[in-house]
């Protein structure tokens, strides 16, 4: 009898050894797949980060050459109109030159 009380125990032992090796390979399994986990979600937000910071260089880029291109062709129009201003004075000036010699 005292050697079937022995043998449950030791069974009992042997059962518990077991089921906290089980429970200690799970912990580790899932601490593992978390550290994973991490470590892909960690790479996909720097991606979708530099993919958002790209598309944002692309749109500013896009947008400086629009306002270039606008702020370009005010410049032309106001060359335009002082050289045609200093054409019209120019020409008022060679008329009074000439009103004058005469």
């Amino acid at each position: 009898m005292l050697e079937d009380t022995i043998k449950a125990v030791k069974d009992a032992e042997n059962k518990a050894e077991d089921a906290l090796k089980q429970a200690q390979d799970e912990a580790k399994a899932i601490v593992t797949h978390a550290e994973m986990d991490a470590a892909t979600n960690k790479e996909r937000s720097i991606q979708e980060a530099k993919e958002a910071a790209q598309a944002k260089k692309t749109q500013s880029e896009a947008d400086g050459a629009v306002y270039l291109e606008k702020s370009m062709n005010e410049i032309r129009g106001e060359i335009s109109a002082l050289k045609e201003a200093a054409g019209q004075k120019e020409k008022e000036a060679v008329e009074a030159i000439i009103s004058n010699l005469i």
